[in-house]
């Protein structure tokens, strides 16, 4: 059974908003979940940035 594709209506950003680093999606392992970035009011912000 295919699956449809899920085109999002905008597109994302690929650079924090406060400090302009490039953030990279969220990568999902079998025993593991990791991200570099967060999201906050469909902005995304890096983990450093987020912390400090």
């Amino acid at each position: 059974m295919d699956r449809p594709k899920i085109k999002p209506r905008y597109k994302p950003s690929k650079f924090c908003s406060v400090c302009k680093r490039e953030v990279y999606h969220t990568v999902h392992g079998a025993d593991s979940y990791w991200c570099d970035w967060y999201g906050t009011e469909m902005k995304p912000i890096c983990v450093d940035c987020y912390k400090g």
